[in-house]
């Protein structure tokens, strides 16, 4: 596979200078140059259906977890069980992927996906649904997912060159959030006039494409040691070599703040909606919406640079960026001022996720990324965690509390584990 090589402009006069039409040209193929490789291409399709589904499916379990109970605290009990399984099995994810075939593996764990959408959809939209549905789904996808993140993302540096990482993961976020951009808002308008099941029936449509999509990428995995341990033995050399790593450690830590605790706050969104805002379903999912774009504008703007110096400096301001977002959205009930907030914080939520993986991927040795990204989900599993003691505190002392609580706790975790590792500043 021949590498593309950016900025370079053909001719005969090296002197001349390039027209309009070429500088764009240019300036494209750099902003995207991952996806001129046809394997990244089938992944980051497959990467915008997962994250259609996310969104769908994180709207319309949300909305019906409130309609049924009326409880902030189930709502991130809900969320909770949503991601038990990644906190429980997450790290064995990385160890398959370590391990096994990581193309069979993902589709395997996209097949089991499907078909609880599938189920999902023939039970709401029969009528059926129960609380223990949302419950028993959630911890059902939430295995799925278990295993196919940490194989997704340890598969990139398998199928492109090691200088467009960083390029290849801030389109991965790009499609997150360009789906965030529309998916929400629409989801939210269409539970709120028709019946939810037809979001479980978008959720299947999304997993088969996706499905399809990963069939046909062909990659190289990383040549098996025959004489390796068990699993065990996998699972412990990994935290043997992470702990011994004080710099890879505490850029494994320091997600724990934006990505756990603040990230959290979007699973209160229904209760700022209904309480601070005094608006319904329509408006979170705007509130979502809004944070796509800003996210999505972010996205861009980095990708579009050549090459991206100060890595960790730029994930530090992101994250301190993300704490102070909360104290902000705690402190207003204007929906304008609430749709500009979540435009920056979603902004600096997608900063900080791009150039933290760029990190840890770029760190950790190659035959060890597929655990990494295990950890990492391990770390993000406090999403949950935090969603019921932000949705206690919702409860008890009231949704501006709550945002406040978790942005504070996003800036004591970044600022302290900056303290402790001043090298995550010089990356």
């Amino acid at each position: 596979m021949n590498c593309l090589k950016v900025g370079s402009i053909k001719g005969s006069n090296s002197n001349a200078m390039p027209g309009p039409r070429t500088v764009v040209k240019d300036g494209l193929l750099r902003t995207f140059v991952s996806l001129r490789y046809r394997n990244f291409r089938l992944l980051w399709f497959g990467q915008v259906c997962q994250a259609a589904t996310m969104w769908t499916e994180q709207v319309v379990r949300n909305w019906l977890t409130l309609e049924l109970t009326g409880s902030a605290l189930q709502l991130g009990t809900v969320n909770l069980v949503r991601v038990v399984p990644s906190i429980m099995f997450g790290l064995w994810g990385g160890v398959l992927a370590d391990r096994i075939d990581r193309k069979k593996l993902l589709l395997v764990s996209q097949a089991w996906s499907a078909l609880i959408f599938g189920i999902m959809m023939w039970v709401v939209l029969s009528g059926n649904l129960q609380l223990w549905h949302l419950y028993g789904s959630a911890i059902a996808l939430g295995l799925g997912q278990s295993a196919s993140q940490p194989v997704r993302t340890s598969l990139i540096p398998l199928i492109l060159p090691k200088q467009f990482l960083l390029n290849a993961l801030t389109l991965n976020s790009i499609a997150i959030n360009l789906t965030r951009l529309v998916l929400p808002a629409l989801v939210g308008i269409g539970v709120a006039l028709y019946s939810p099941g037809w979001a479980y029936t978008l959720c299947l449509v999304f997993y088969v494409a996706m499905f399809c999509f990963t069939l046909f990428i062909q990659v190289q995995n990383l040549p098996r040691n025959e004489q390796r341990g068990s699993m065990i033995h996998d699972f412990t050399e990994a935290l043997k070599f992470v702990f011994h790593d004080r710099l890879l450690l505490a850029l494994l830590i320091l997600p724990a703040g934006p990505l756990a605790f603040a990230f959290s706050f979007q699973t209160l969104l229904p209760v700022y909606a209904t309480r601070s805002l005094d608006m319904g379903v329509g408006t979170y999912g705007i509130l979502m919406s809004a944070g796509g774009v800003g996210a999505l504008i972010a996205g861009m703007a980095l990708i579009s640079r050549t090459q991206v110096l100060r890595q960790g400096q730029l994930q530090i301001l992101a994250g301190v960026s993300y704490g102070l977002a909360l104290f902000a959205l705690a402190i207003t009930s204007w929906i304008y001022i609430a749709l500009l907030v979540m435009f920056c914080a979603a902004a600096s939520q997608a900063v900080f996720r791009a150039t933290n993986n760029s990190l840890l991927l770029g760190t950790a040795p190659p035959e060890l990324r597929g655990r990494i990204m295990g950890l990492v989900g391990l770390v993000q599993g406090l999403v949950p965690v935090s969603a019921v003691l932000g949705g206690w505190i919702a409860d008890t002392f009231g949704i501006s509390m709550a945002m406040a609580t978790l942005g504070g706790i996003c800036l004591l975790i970044v600022v302290s584990v900056t303290l402790w590792e001043p090298r995550t500043r010089t990356l």
